[in-house]
C-alpha cells in the first residue's frame, strides 16, 4: 500500500508539472531506489548506463524499468547483440558500483 501511495503521488506531482517523462537514467535510479538499493549505488548505476548504452538502449531499457518494473539485468536477455554488448563494456563500472566505488 505504501508503495502504491508513492506511485500515486509520483504521478500526481508529474502530472501537475505538464506530465513530463523521467529520463532514462533517473527511471533508471528511481526503480533501484524503489527496490531497496542505497541512493549512492543508485546513482552510480545509472551514470554507468548512461555512459555506456546508447540513448536507444537506455530509453529502452528504462521504459522496462518503469512501466514494468524490470531491472536492467532482468532485461539483457530480451535484448538485440549490440545492445547486449554495450551492457558488457559497462559491467566493469556497475561492479564497481556495488562494491561502493563510483564507476563512471
Amino acid at each position: 500500500m505504501k508503495h502504491f501511495l508513492t506511485l500515486g503521488l509520483a504521478a500526481l506531482a508529474l502530472s501537475a508539472c505538464g506530465g513530463e517523462q523521467l529520463s532514462g537514467k533517473q527511471a533508471i535510479v528511481d526503480g533501484c531506489i524503489a527496490d531497496g538499493e542505497s541512493e549512492a549505488i543508485c546513482t552510480c548505476v545509472g551514470g554507468v548506463l548512461e555512459t555506456h548504452l546508447s540513448t536507444a538502449t537506455l530509453d529502452k531499457v528504462a521504459k522496462a524499468v518503469e512501466k514494468e518494473g524490470k531491472t536492467p539485468a532482468d532485461q539483457i536477455d530480451s535484448l538485440e547483440p549490440e545492445e547486449q554488448r554495450e551492457f558488457i563494456e559497462a559491467a566493469p563500472g556497475l561492479l564497481m558500483c556495488a562494491a561502493g566505488v563510483d564507476g563512471r
